[in-house]
């Protein structure tokens, strides 16, 4: 496998800073009315307690010093002369537990560790890097995030044994290995991603791992387009089930760009009548109306939405009714009746913007003329000039 020489800290520090504010990049992402507004997972990005003194934390801006944990009392960690018989620049083949020691520190706390850790890692890979290759299957959780931590930024994404290596570790025991991992697939060929396609849907189905690593997983399936359809499955099962919002809202959005379009209606019609987040069913409902009368089947769920119990839900469910066509005109003409004053305008606007695809509702509308409310009689009565204007 090779490997990358290049200076390590500065891209490293921001690639994991990323990881650990949850930074993840979207992929598949919709336009701003799709996305959520739903309140950050407690376990989004690597939290630090899931790895032993944590990850690096944020690099300090100018004119601070980063605070320094406590070491008073621990054993001195391996130096960077350790890998060079004390002769900087003549790399010496490492030891077996100067390796794993190494790795450990990558992953501790101590900043200074970090950076001694690094540059002995650094010296001692290039004279062999196979060792820490080897070290992404160690029994030492520790061990395994320092290594796979080294080559998030270093591995060559054409290497193929290399991208295997961390392919494998997707579905690491460790939580804070497999969110590296995701976040190394993010530079995987298109092939890699998708001989990776059971494995992230293995981190779809774990639904005691990290929340952001799931979402993650979901956004690289839907960056494949067509070629993510053998997990569509996983996509919809997670869409349907996992206990966090930011998880359902990036399987659905996967769904519109992965799935054949019956699994993604199918999806988005759940949600829309079972999620118990409103910013969901607000998105199952946009990406309805995106998807336009290949979603007609799901025309009386909308419909059934405009009396949903957050009025901005029903608005959205309205605006994707009027974009299914002439399949949206019998559910709105069903709704002409509803008791609910908010559902009967919703009703009459659907019917407006259908134009001249709506001149079936003309009779019923004619009756709206005499609602008790004012808002819906002149509602009706501009649908009606705009269904007969259109059609002429």
């Amino acid at each position: 496998m090779r490997r990358e020489a290049r200076w390590w800290w500065p891209v490293s520090g921001r690639c994991v800073l990323g990881l650990l504010f949850g930074c993840l990049a979207g992929c598949g992402a919709g336009s701003p009315e799709d996305q959520p507004a739903v309140a950050a997972p407690e376990s989004s990005g690597l939290q630090m307690a899931e790895i032993s003194g944590g990850l690096p934390p944020p690099e300090p801006t100018a004119g601070t010093k980063p605070a320094l944990p406590d070491t008073s009392g621990s054993e001195p960690l391996p130096t960077a002369d350790a890998a060079t018989n004390g002769k900087r620049g003549s790399p010496a083949r490492a030891t077996s537990s100067q390796w794993r020691a190494w790795a450990t520190a990558l992953a501790g706390g101590d900043v200074t560790a970090k950076e001694a850790a690094s540059d002995s890692l650094d010296r001692a890979a290039a004279a062999d890097p196979q060792p820490l290759w080897a070290m992404l299957e160690d029994a030492s959780p520790e061990v395994r995030r320092g290594a796979i931590f080294y080559w998030l930024d270093r591995f060559d994404p054409a290497d193929a044994e290399a991208v295997t290596a961390l392919s494998r570790r997707l579905t690491d025991p460790d939580p804070a290995v497999r969110a590296i991992a995701m976040s190394a697939a993010r530079r995987f060929p298109v092939e890699a991603l998708m001989r990776a396609l059971p494995q992230l849907s293995l981190v779809l189905a774990d639904r005691e791992g990290n929340a952001e690593t799931r979402a993650a997983a979901a956004r690289l399936i839907g960056s494949l387009d067509a070629q993510g359809r053998e997990a569509a499955p996983a996509l919809m099962e997670a869409a349907g089930g996992d206990p966090e919002p930011s998880v359902r809202s990036a399987c659905l959005l996967s769904l519109c760009r992965a799935a054949d379009a019956d699994q993604a209606v199918a999806a988005l019609q759940q949600a829309l009548q079972q999620d118990a987040q409103a910013s969901i069913r607000g998105l199952a409902a946009v990406r309805l109306g995106k998807l336009g009368p290949p979603a007609a089947a799901a025309a009386p769920a909308l419909a059934t939405a405009l009396a949903d119990r957050d009025e901005t839900v029903g608005r959205k469910a309205a605006d994707a009714l009027a974009e299914l066509g002439p399949a949206a005109v019998t559910p709105a003409v069903g709704k002409l009746d509803a008791a609910d004053v908010r559902v009967r305008r919703l009703a009459v606007f659907v019917l407006a913007k259908l134009g001249a695809d709506a001149k079936p509702a003309l009779e019923a509308l004619r009756h709206r003329l005499a609602d008790p409310d004012d808002q819906v009689k002149q509602l009706a009565e501009r649908a009606i000039r705009r269904i007969q204007g259109a059609g002429q």
